[in-house]
């Protein structure tokens, strides 16, 4: 299908397929895939439309997402048989955040379920955005404030550690100060284990100690002058054989073995005391390292300076969530400071174009056979900043004379809903870069002479957008810079749906069709005519 510049319109009867139309566009435009997109007996569906984004798109977002640059951008979609999808701009993959960041530049669709949004306050703001021309503005603020929540959702985060981590680090500080203060060595409980032995042996020790080397050598008899004497004999043989000499050498050895043994034995003697002091000092630092091994359930002294580095780390870590802490909450702060200026200026410039919008939907209205209504845009500031900034907006409408102005929700027909949207759409229309503009069926309930209003309404807006129009009235059909009929064919295997592009003949007929039905009359023919040819 190919849609030219200006207005077009597209008719057919209800069920011909319009919203296949709508179906696929909506696909091209980011919205999930369906397996019902792809016919029986078929193994993909290719849906794939060509956009020129020259005035709508700045070539930085095509080099922000690593993506070709071209005037003409091709959007494609992809969808299996098994459901799978993917999705390309110019050729490359995307996913479908970058493919709707594109589409909402390019396309806005007007549905009646867009109408029946019209009732909710978060809409009423974002029509205001679009008029004021804040609509950028205001995403990168709510991408701000997203930020701004996360940071804050960080802090609750932080601010819970750090007050379990407080309650514990006071007691983790103590243990480490226990345990630092005793300053175990990393052997000393087995040295001081040994050295208990001993003191608590003294005199025992000492008495052997004395006797073994008072035998060995300072006794009379003892081992070391017997060993002597013996050598002293062998000696006197050695001449003789041969194999006395080798064991002279051997008892020689032992001698001087013997010799130094006593010597040991009596200067180790020497250096043990039966000291009572030092044994008290011993067991008290032994049941002090024991008590701290069974508190702590810990079998070794390597074990228990471990134990000592995990508090320690835990404490560091207390200190550590008390600067992330800090350093959060001055990022909050910063945050805060930057959403609050960018809300007053959006507030501003809100409040700035209200009068003027006002006025404005008030005059279309009245074109469109409503010259009693009033339309008000209530904006009230709130005391804390929220997503929508400082703003709290509200549409106000009556419709008639004597009633009082409420909430769009309150008071608003469907009819007078789809006109009061048409009005919002044409301003929108008029200060919005966006190169495409689709209604669908926004003329539900209107005829006669407003529908004429409503025609020269799209009519106007079609000088500075593409405008396409699905309708089911000949007042706006006749005024449409170009007409396409969708019709339903059947085959013996398949029903499919055709859009044909209707040339000025074809085009009288379908509005004589829409005016008087299949077997239209002479006089709707002519009529069909006359509303091409003098649409006002």
């Amino acid at each position: 299908m190919d849609f030219h510049h200006g207005f077009s319109v597209i008719t057919g009867e209800t069920g011909a397929g319009k919203s296949i139309f709508l179906g696929a566009l909506g696909l091209l435009l980011g919205d999930r895939a369906d397996i019902s997109a792809v016919s029986e007996n078929t193994d993909k569906c290719i849906i794939e439309g060509t956009f020129n984004i020259k005035q709508a798109v700045e070539p930085s977002f095509f080099d922000e997402n690593d993506l070709d640059y071209d005037e003409n951008c091709v959007i494609r979609k992809e969808i299996t048989s098994q459901g799978k999808s993917r999705a390309f701009i110019n050729d490359t993959p995307v996913n479908l955040s970058i493919l709707k960041s594109l589409s909402e530049k390019l396309i806005d669709v007007h549905s009646q379920h867009t109408t029946i949004l019209l009732a909710k306050n978060s809409f009423h703001l974002a029509l205001l955005d679009a008029v004021t021309g804040t609509s950028s503005e205001f995403k990168t603020y709510q991408n701000l404030w997203g930020e701004y929540k996360k940071t804050l959702a960080h802090i609750d985060q932080l601010t819970k550690a750090t007050a379990e981590l407080e309650k514990e680090k006071d007691y983790f500080s103590f243990l480490v100060n226990e345990i630092e203060s005793l300053q175990p060595g990393l052997t000393e409980k087995e040295d001081l284990e040994l050295e208990l032995k001993v003191l608590q042996n003294a005199e025992k020790i000492k008495s052997v100690l004395l006797e073994t080397s008072s035998e060995l050598k300072f006794s009379e008899p003892n081992i070391h002058g017997q060993l002597s004497r013996v050598l002293h004999l062998l000696d006197s043989i050695t001449n003789d054989i041969q194999q006395a000499a080798e064991l002279s050498e051997r008892l020689k050895s032992a001698c001087i073995e013997v010799d130094d043994i006593a010597t040991e034995l009596s200067a180790l003697e020497s250096k043990i005391s039966h000291d009572p002091n030092r044994l008290l000092q011993v067991e008290e630092r032994l049941d002090a390292l024991q008590s701290l091994f069974h508190k702590h359930r810990v079998q070794s002294t390597e074990e228990l300076l471990s134990l000592s580095k995990t508090y320690s780390e835990k404490i560091k870590e207390a200190q550590d969530h008390d600067e992330q802490l800090e350093q959060a909450t001055k990022i909050a702060d910063k945050q805060l400071n930057e959403l609050t200026h960018r809300a007053d200026l959006i507030s501003q410039k809100r409040r700035a174009i209200v009068p003027k919008l006002e006025e404005e939907i008030t005059n279309i209205l009245s074109m469109l056979a409503m010259p009693s209504a009033q339309f008000k845009v209530e904006m009230n500031r709130t005391e804390n900043l929220s997503g929508r900034g400082f703003d709290d907006v509200a549409f106000l409408f009556s419709a008639n004379k004597g009633e009082s102005i409420q909430e769009l929700s309150k008071v608003a027909s469907g009819g007078e809903m789809s006109r009061l949207m048409l009005a919002l759409k044409s301003v929108i229309a008029r200060s919005s870069n966006l190169p495409v503009l689709i209604f669908d069926e926004i003329d539900t309930g209107v005829s006669g002479e407003t529908a004429k209003k409503m025609a020269s309404i799209f009519a106007e807006m079609g000088k500075t957008i593409q405008l396409i129009v699905i309708t089911h009235l000949p007042q706006i059909a006749a005024r449409a810079d170009w007409h396409m009929r969708v019709i339903k064919k059947e085959t013996a295997q398949e029903t499919y749906t055709v859009m044909l592009h209707l040339d000025e003949q074809e085009r009288i007929h379908e509005i004589a069709t829409m005016l008087g039905g299949e077997n239209f009359s002479a006089t709707a023919l002519q009529t069909a005519q006359e509303m091409i040819e003098n649409p006002k």
